[in-house]
């Protein structure tokens, strides 16, 4: 099985309450801009954890809901593999 990697941007929620307080600047969908190409979100809570090798690792379901909520042009083709991927044969 081939896997694939998504770029992501993630940060500890120490980090998001810093960028809160500098009035980091939001985009039009009210994510967090801290840097150039850079989206967070205030809602972490919301997030699910796989535990893998030690490593806590986002769900693609949390992953997907994120990319469809942000609904960017870049994110297409994640929201269409990641899609075909929870909907194949062996997901089900």
């Amino acid at each position: 099985m081939s896997s694939t990697l998504l770029p992501l941007c993630t940060h500890g929620s120490a980090q998001l309450e810093n960028n809160k307080k500098d009035n980091a600047p939001k985009d039009e969908k009210g994510f967090f801009m801290p840097f150039d190409n850079c989206q967070m979100m205030d809602d972490a809570e919301s997030f699910e954890f796989d535990v893998i090798d030690d490593y806590q690792c986002e769900t693609l379901e949390s992953i997907l809901a994120f990319k469809k909520k942000a609904n960017r042009p870049k994110d297409q083709k994640y929201i269409e593999n990641i899609e075909r991927y929870l909907n194949s044969p062996d997901m089900i």
